[in-house]
């Protein structure tokens, strides 16, 4: 009999590793305030595309969570919907729209460095 999967995968690691870079690079913003903000394109601008970022983001997340437990659950290998289109939906709702999107609210041009790291 073969052992399953675990729900989570490499998920708590590669959130733990880039929550404490993230951390670092808002602390590194923050201590030099002026030097990392993004001035060459207009505030609300940056807050619109942040938000949108975000509100892509979020259902992204969330249709790849309801998708991936049902698979789970099921035991089935899942290659339609969400998943035709990227192999890792949950690591990209973060990657490509949540986070950048949190680091535009954030005003930070270092923080985009986040998503790169991820």
């Amino acid at each position: 009999m073969r052992e399953k999967m675990s729900r989570w995968g490499i998920g708590p690691i590669f959130a733990s590793l880039s929550i404490g870079y993230g951390i670092i690079m808002l602390v590194i913003s923050r201590y030099f305030q002026p030097v990392f903000q993004i001035d060459f394109v207009p505030h609300w601008l940056i807050s619109v595309l942040g938000i949108s970022l975000i509100v892509i983001g979020v259902p992204f997340f969330i249709i790849s969570v309801k998708t991936v437990m049902r698979a789970y659950n099921a035991d089935e290998l899942v290659t339609d919907g969400i998943f035709r289109c990227c192999c890792h939906p949950l690591y990209a709702s973060w990657v490509v729209f949540i986070v950048p999107g949190i680091v535009l609210l954030v005003n930070s041009w270092i923080g985009l460095t986040t998503p790169i790291f991820m």
